[in-house]
């Protein structure tokens, strides 16, 4: 019921729809903990990094302590941030998809809007 409530308030233009430049795949699940989220985005972001696209994947860093609005875990290249700062989950995905950007922040519009290294969003 909550759910529909909030899609009406966007189809009804109360919240505002924003969009990245670059392609979108969202996994999410209302079930909070121990559904294979974590795992479901290091192997979708290791099957993309296979067939030579440039992922770079997008948290709220929940559990971390930075509160920057843009926090880069890792740069596809180092893990720049410890799991306290950053996240347990988004440190896990840095070093299983060492290949892979992993950035973290509480607003991911912001989030996915900085470009950086090897990968920008696409335009």
């Amino acid at each position: 019921m909550v759910i529909r409530l909030r899609n009406s308030l966007y189809n009804f233009g109360v919240f505002k729809q924003q969009k990245l430049a670059a392609g979108v795949i969202s996994i999410g699940n209302i079930t909070v903990g121990g559904t294979g989220k974590t795992p479901m985005v290091i192997m979708l972001a290791r099957l993309l990094r296979k067939k030579g696209m440039q992922p770079a994947v997008l948290s709220r860093g929940y559990g971390g302590t930075s509160i920057a609005p843009v926090n880069i875990v890792s740069d596809g290249k180092n893990v720049l941030m410890s799991a306290t700062e950053g996240g347990d989950e988004p440190v896990l995905i840095a070093k299983s998809a060492p290949d892979v950007p992993v950035l973290t922040g509480p607003r991911r519009i912001l989030t996915g809007g900085q470009p950086f290294g090897r990968w920008a969003p696409m335009s």
